[in-house]
């Protein structure tokens, strides 16, 4: 029997045991448990992507600006305002951000 809380954790239990606040009892864990496991292993995959992303970006502003203040002629489009505002935006790009983690929802580059 399983003690299963609405988040989805669970905990393998006897009959003499007690449930805890907010579990219910379960004899066989329920689909819907395994498929919020999956859920958060894959958003939790995500996230790690898109905080590597995101590290990377402002590393590439960064170096972006440089190029920018330095004449660089192979620096890319935008004005050096442009950028700053870009970087404001990549790096609220984490969690708690609009469609975080889907990439999809990054920021765009100027152009």
């Amino acid at each position: 029997m399983y003690a299963i809380m609405p988040n989805g954790s669970y905990r393998a239990i006897d009959e003499w045991m007690e449930l805890m606040d907010g579990e219910t009892l379960y004899e066989v864990v329920p689909q819907w448990v395994y498929d919020m496991v999956e859920a958060n292993r894959i958003r939790a995959e995500q996230s790690a992507v898109e905080n590597a992303w995101r590290m990377d970006e402002v590393v590439f502003i960064t170096d972006q600006l440089i190029g920018m203040e330095d004449g660089d002629p192979s620096a890319l489009p935008g004005t050096e305002l442009q950028w700053r505002s870009y970087r404001t935006l990549v790096r609220a790009w984490k969690e708690g951000a609009e469609n975080f983690p889907d990439s999809s929802g990054r920021p765009v580059r100027p152009r």
